[in-house]
């Protein structure tokens, strides 16, 4: 089976078509036929760049510093073995943590 390739139907390319095919009165395969695409090929288009749009970036992880507000007392401490230590200052944090099972 012989692959061809169309160098001159980019991504750009579709994108423009599909764009004035939807501002249209046209049907998708009215569209295609006006402008000699192959229909197939303008579907394949169409849901290609669909599922492009669709894709969410990966959300970014950004570095959090908690600073206490309160005073600088401490409502609780907890200090694991491994040497890991967390120190709630404020009353909501704390009520919170005692509630999660």
């Amino acid at each position: 089976m012989t692959s061809h390739t169309y160098p001159q139907e980019t991504e750009a390319f579709w994108k423009k078509h599909i764009t004035v095919c939807e501002q249209s009165t046209q049907s998708k395969a009215a569209y295609a036929r006006a402008h000699a695409l192959n229909y197939s090929r303008f579907l394949y288009w169409v849901d290609r760049l669909k599922k492009k749009k669709a894709q969410k970036p990966a959300p970014t992880l950004l570095p959090v510093k908690i600073v206490p507000q309160d005073s600088g007392r401490v409502l609780a401490r907890i200090q694991h073995a491994k040497g890991y230590n967390i120190e709630v200052y404020e009353m909501t944090a704390l009520l919170h943590l005692l509630h999660q099972r």
